[in-house]
């Protein structure tokens, strides 16, 4: 693995293409950064937002659990995971994901607002 030198431009990179719409070039640069830089729990995090916007729902979970196994605070990762089971229709699930967050921080605006 080598350590990539402007890692914070390139994750803003992958910033625009997801603003832009433009999925498929960011799974393609985020992959090519994770080969570099797999121990990224950001960069696994962005893979998951990418797979969720996408459809590839399967794959946006497994990415959480990267990302969540990878940072130092997993709480985006878990909220991320609780869009993607909401987004499959697992609404159970999704309850379940969003509830534990507002447990664990009752001022958790974004949270709150899934459980609506």
């Amino acid at each position: 693995m080598t350590d990539i030198p402007n890692l914070p431009a390139e994750k803003r990179q992958l910033e625009q293409l997801l603003a832009r719409h433009d999925h498929e070039a960011a799974r393609i640069k985020c992959e090519a950064l994770l080969k570099c830089n797999g121990q990224d729990g950001q960069l696994w995090l962005l893979m998951a937002r990418i797979y969720l916007f996408s459809g590839n729902l399967p794959g946006a979970l497994r990415s959480c659990q990267e990302a969540a196994s990878r940072d130092i605070n997993p709480a985006e990762a878990v909220y991320t995971a609780g869009l993607v089971h909401k987004a499959a229709g697992n609404m159970t699930a999704a309850i379940r994901v969003f509830s534990h967050i507002i447990d664990s921080d009752r001022n958790n605006f974004p949270a709150r607002v899934q459980l609506a």
